[in-house]
């Protein structure tokens, strides 16, 4: 966005310690957050005064925000009080994670649970102008919730240029392969991501046996 003269502002949270920090630029502000005990995540305030001050002097024309939670309700109060257009991206199916709050794996939990994801998805959603997604499968799903916004589907990006062979010399790929027992002619394969159930690593380590399976009959 700045490569095509865009001036740029970043709200996030500030994850060592708890107090609001500009950065030299003046254009990165984080807020105070508390660790909620999943992965790195912090929860902040929804509508914190001092952020509130400095983003009102930045002007902006567009908010887009990048989570339904804490700053991403800080991000549609600011554009309700100030009339500024809202896109959100809408990253994660929190259907898949419903398991997190089942620790009995009941299915009066996963209802209620569901349930709940839906009416939040749909609340979140109708707030904003437009929404981003990553996959057609989400955008289905949105729609499914009753969502009648815009939505616009938009890929997560990947540089896939760094994975290239040749960006790795032969003597390093052969030491990494020594390093975790793989010979040179056996075939691997990387999951680079959380080990968590929604990621359904189960799923590609099965497949992939059935895979192996076959080959031995070709």
């Amino acid at each position: 966005l700045e490569n095509k003269g865009h001036k740029v502002y970043i709200i996030t949270v500030n994850p060592n310690n708890m107090c609001f920090s500009l950065d030299s630029t003046g254009t990165v502000l984080r807020i105070p957050g508390i660790p909620i005990g999943i992965y790195d995540y912090r929860l902040t305030g929804i509508d914190p005064l001092k952020a509130t001050k400095q983003i009102k002097k930045w002007k902006l024309d567009v908010i887009h925000s990048q989570t339904e939670f804490a700053i991403g309700t800080f991000a549609r109060i600011i554009a309700k009080q100030n009339n500024i257009a809202l896109v959100h991206t809408y990253h994660t199916m929190y259907e898949d994670y419903t398991h997190y709050v089942n620790i009995f794996n009941l299915k009066s939990v996963d209802r209620v649970a569901k349930r709940a994801v839906y009416s939040l998805s749909k609340l979140y959603g109708e707030k904003c102008t437009a929404l981003i997604c990553p996959s057609p499968k989400t955008k289905e799903r949105l729609e499914a919730y009753g969502i009648k916004k815009q939505i616009h589907v938009i890929p997560t990006g990947l540089d896939l240029e760094r994975f290239e062979p040749e960006k790795t010399d032969e003597e390093t790929r052969l030491a990494l392969r020594k390093e975790m027992g793989v010979k040179d002619d056996e075939f691997l394969l990387v999951y680079v991501g959380r080990i968590a159930a929604e990621k359904s690593i189960d799923i590609v380590i099965e497949t992939f046996t059935i895979i192996k399976k076959l080959q031995k009959k070709i």
